[in-house]
């Protein structure tokens, strides 16, 4: 797993600490494990949320760099990124990454319609597969949100099939 802003309001330090305590899931901070999928190796990286008060495309790239620094892309290992923000999803595609997989959005939340909204006004990515380059980017509109009101933004849990090309 990879942390998310609504994961580090109370505290970064206690929300890394109960996730060590308590789960038997690696929290991935600018690292990654890998994992074997049907004999397959797929390594899951993992980046870290932003660091408040500085712009959101330097933090990913600094995030990024000391990711990629610390957990290599490994020959004859599908790498896949968990990316909380769905911006990463550039930054990825040009490290040579395939898949990233993000949310943040929410899809939008509140979208007059599947296309018009605070989704497309906000992010590049919102909601959906994007691909590009051979690179596919997944953003779950989740099942959280900041009130208890969604239009035109289902909230989901994705379900996802990995298969050989």
């Amino acid at each position: 797993m990879c942390e998310g802003n609504h994961d580090l309001f109370e505290s970064r330090e206690e929300f890394e600490r109960t996730v060590a305590r308590t789960s038997n899931v690696e929290l991935l901070i600018n690292g990654g494990t890998t994992v074997k999928l049907r004999g397959q190796p797929v390594q899951l990286l993992g980046l870290r949320w932003g660091i408040p008060g500085q712009g959101r495309g330097a933090q990913l790239e600094r995030n990024m760099a000391e990711m990629l620094k610390a957990s290599p892309l490994q020959d004859g290992a599908l790498p896949l990124l968990l990316a909380h923000h769905p911006h990463a999803f550039d930054l990825a595609t040009a490290a040579g990454i395939p898949i990233t997989l993000a949310g943040h959005t929410h899809g939008g939340q509140l979208m007059l319609t599947q296309d018009l909204g605070p989704g497309p006004v906000m992010y590049k990515y919102w909601s959906g597969v994007y691909a590009q380059a051979g690179h596919a980017c997944v953003v779950s509109n989740g099942t959280g949100n900041w009130f208890p009101l969604r239009i035109n933004a289902p909230a989901e849990i994705i379900h996802l099939t990995l298969r050989r090309a």
